[in-house]
């Protein structure tokens, strides 16, 4: 190992402990509003819920229904999972040929998730990234492995999703995540990588032309037995990839903090606060996890830019695993949505995404695309429903567990809304 890699060792493991000592447990008590301020939905509303034959069915709010100004969840977490190789900065990729993300990781568990677009035209001197001054040009995106040990290296999928590239940014963000969460997706075999090679992680990717602005999302998880470097690469669909990565240099990010690189851990427990517990009585409540302004602490490295490391605000590729305390003291049901409640931005403020649920209630424990009867979620007056819960036996409390990511695609928040119920009806 030379001087540079030991330097960037050195500083990896720096960025990992300072990220490691803050996040292993975090207690964060958000801004509330007080109880009372929390509406009551209206009959029809609660009708509509009611009547859903499906999670993820899109319900219309009434206009008075609920707020942003929802007392918030206050909660703790515990840092977690595996590592996470990012890459979506620049998420639009105006080189040719280029490293898109270029990582060292540990033997283990590696989360991968890339999101990125060509955005390269051929002009007579040159290239642009303006479809009306050139040629636009099809590109390959594929991502390679490296074998930095002495030892074969056997190389496993866990999880495997890579939807049709599209410039339908919203489908193409929802697949890979409900393909991410697919228990029975079919993953690559398999494989062992001999000692100190280099070879093509996905060989599908290869085979897969990504036009001019088609979004390209990956969302993987494999688990390797030594450690490896992996690289995310643009190139010509007629170069061999493993060409193009000997020669293509880092496309660089024009951010101080880029959103791409290598992140020591990629999952956080959420727990109610102490002594916390969600109580229908107490109204409408609702969990925000990332609104944009909180930062959580997403900390890693990246190697174009050792002394800065990165960041991920959006927190693309992190799972909240959820795991949350409620009571019904006042002996209703609890129904579980999220919505999208900034009307307008450039963007429309659309979401879509995907919900593990694992707690039974009105619908089996299972997968919820969300939406899963609309392509998308528009901004209010609409919401999703998840689940309707009923109320624990009185004096006890119960535990509602479901894992949450940020949607892809759009722009955050996208809370968790418990809404309590004023009828009581059969859940089956």
């Amino acid at each position: 190992m030379n001087t540079k890699q030991l330097l960037m060792t050195a500083i990896g493991v720096a960025v990992t402990a300072i990220a490691m000592a803050g996040n292993d447990y975090v207690f964060y008590s958000a801004r509330t509003s007080p109880a009372d301020t929390a509406p009551s939905i209206t009959t029809q509303t609660e009708q509509a819920i009611w009547d859903a034959t499906q999670p993820g069915a899109t319900i219309t709010l009434g206009q008075d229904d609920m707020t942003t100004d929802l007392p918030r969840i206050p909660w703790q977490m515990t840092a977690g999972g595996p590592q996470l190789l990012f890459a979506d900065d620049p998420e639009y990729l105006a080189e040719p040929e280029g490293i898109a993300v270029r990582e060292v990781v540990r033997p283990g568990v590696v989360r991968i998730e890339t999101y990125n677009c060509p955005l390269v035209a051929q002009t007579k001197d040159g290239y642009t990234t303006d479809s009306k001054l050139g040629t636009p040009l099809d590109r390959k995106l594929s991502l390679v492995i490296e074998n930095l040990s002495k030892s074969p290296m056997t190389l496993k999928w866990k999880r495997y999703s890579y939807p049709t590239p599209s410039t339908d940014y919203l489908q193409v963000a929802k697949k890979a995540i409900l393909g991410y969460f697919d228990e029975n997706s079919t993953t690559p075999q398999t494989r062992v990588i001999a000692p100190e090679a280099v070879e093509v992680l996905d060989p599908a990717m290869e085979n897969i032309l990504v036009h001019y602005n088609e979004l390209a999302n990956t969302f993987h998880e494999i688990e390797i037995s030594q450690p490896a470097r992996i690289s995310l690469i643009q190139c010509a669909p007629e170069t061999p990839t493993l060409e193009a990565a000997k020669r293509a240099k880092p496309i660089k990010s024009p951010n101080f903090f880029p959103a791409r690189g290598i992140f020591p851990f990629s999952e956080y427990i959420i727990r109610n606060a102490p002594e916390y517990v969600i109580d229908t009585a107490r109204g409408p409540v609702q969990l925000m996890l990332n609104d944009g302004n909180f930062f959580t602490g997403l900390l890693g490295r990246d190697t174009t830019k050792p002394f800065v490391g990165c960041s991920v605000n959006s927190h693309y590729g992190v799972l909240y695993k959820c795991k949350l305390t409620y009571t019904s003291t006042d002996e209703r049901p609890l129904a579980v949505l999220t919505w999208n409640y900034d009307k307008g931005s450039e963007y429309d403020k659309n979401i879509i995404g995907g919900l593990p649920m694992e707690t039974p209630g009105k619908f089996k424990p299972g997968l919820i695309a969300i939406p899963s009867d609309e392509p998308v979620l528009p901004h209010v007056p609409k919401a999703c429903l998840l689940q309707i819960l009923p109320p624990p036996p009185k004096g006890t409390t119960a535990t509602i567990e479901f894992t949450y990511t940020p949607p892809g695609a759009c722009v955050l928040p996208s809370p968790i809304v418990f809404m309590p119920l004023n009828t009581k009806r059969p859940l089956q």
